[in-house]
């Protein structure tokens, strides 16, 4: 799956190609709402619909892009117009701080005002798991499956959290495949290169 990664300086590296996968591309650096009138005249509210899940500040308009996290900007942007067209699924990895999770949300948000009829689940990787572990106890499978399964859109950030988790990959990976079958779009963050990951999936 086509990555990115940010960290914190600019102005430095430029991007490489990792040796190992053509596809993947590496870096070595890293709303206010308004009123207007309508016709009539009256003062009318211009704030764009909420996702409950997405942070509403997280927007492209607000992140900062530099030079060396601008090819990670452009691909979240490029995902946000065409979902499930272009980097699919979008990985983006990168240290603590730097703009993992603003850009998925922004991902999410743009989407969400874009595309209206769009599902859009957007979720860290403990609140999964939780929702894995609350599955079993309640033996819900059905119901948990065809959640994750039916969405248009799945974000998951800080996927490294299912380290050591085979039952929670395994659930992932299948979800994983039934997504990428019927083109439907996946962003994943994390905070280290996926070679880093110990006790994760090969297959994942």
């Amino acid at each position: 799956a086509p990555s990115a990664q940010t960290t914190e300086k600019s102005g430095q590296d430029s991007p490489r190609t990792d040796p190992a996968s053509s596809n993947t591309i590496f870096f070595d650096s890293p709303s206010n709402s308004r009123e207007k009138p309508s016709s009539s005249g009256t003062v009318v509210s211009a704030e764009p619909r909420k996702h409950p899940s997405l942070r509403p500040n997280y927007r492209f308009e607000n992140f900062i892009v530099g030079e060396n996290n601008r090819f990670t900007y452009n691909a979240s942007e490029a995902v946000s117009k065409n979902p499930a067209r272009t980097y699919n699924p979008l990985l983006i990895y990168g240290g603590v701080g730097l703009g993992k999770t603003h850009l998925m949300h922004a991902i999410g948000n743009s989407i969400f005002e874009n595309f209206p009829d769009k599902k859009i689940i957007c979720i860290t990787a403990e609140e999964f798991t939780n929702e894995f572990i609350q599955m079993i106890h309640d033996r819900s499978s059905p119901e948990f499956k065809n959640k994750y399964r039916s969405a248009d859109v799945l974000l998951i950030d800080d996927i490294h959290f299912f380290q050591n988790k085979p039952g929670v990959q395994e659930e992932l990976f299948y979800t994983f495949n039934a997504l990428y079958d019927s083109e439907r779009q996946m962003v994943f963050t994390l905070d280290r290169h996926v070679k880093e990951l110990k006790d994760f999936s090969d297959r994942l």
